[in-house]
């Protein structure tokens, strides 16, 4: 566990360990390793128990995941977490992972918990993963966002992320739905 912070890995999805923040509490953005994979599962777990209608599907297996599966996870990509100052839960998270096959960056599995949203918390967790890609030499980050979701393209786009105008199909289960590229140039 990073010796930025104590987290409480095993709350469970729904249970309320923090109150609703109040405007004097900040972020902390925590990068996780391996051994914090506790800590993913539950903030991954919570997230996608939280977005029935657009995850849903991915809920079943990721929650019965073995710890191996959990860890590797985490190895195949760079996870932040964010908990409010002071706090021991972590209320959001996001990864970022280089595609060497396209040559680009992307930002991934962006989530916070609803009572901590328009607060900074994904402002904090994608400034650190900025940081992170800049010092890899990245030129730009990219992301896919469903094209039905105003509040999350809007936070992106206050973020200095554009539309790149590309679109594809995103399949939950038999449903389809699709995903637009937004992109963030660092250079």
């Amino acid at each position: 566990m990073s010796s930025q912070l104590s987290l409480t890995p095993e709350s469970t999805a729904g249970e309320a360990v923090l109150g609703v923040p109040t405007p004097t509490e900040g972020p902390v953005v925590t990068f996780l390793e391996p051994s914090d994979w506790k800590v993913l599962r539950s903030v991954r777990v919570r997230a996608l128990a939280s977005n029935p209608r657009e995850l849903h599907p991915k809920f079943p297996a990721e929650h019965k995941a073995s710890p191996d599966q959990w860890r590797q996870l985490l190895r195949s990509a760079t996870w932040v977490v964010v908990t409010p100052k002071g706090g021991d839960q972590a209320v959001g998270m996001a990864c970022l992972f280089f595609v060497a096959e396209e040559g680009k960056w992307y930002v991934s599995s962006v989530w916070t918990d609803p009572k901590y949203r328009r607060r900074g918390y994904v402002r904090a967790m994608i400034d650190r993963l900025v940081k992170y890609a800049m010092d890899a030499q990245a030129q730009d980050l990219h992301l896919w966002v469903f094209e039905t979701n105003d509040r999350a393209i809007d936070a992106y786009r206050k973020l200095d992320f554009a539309e790149t105008g590309e679109r594809k199909k995103f399949r939950i289960g038999r449903l389809g739905k699709y995903e637009i590229q937004m992109r963030l140039e660092l250079a």
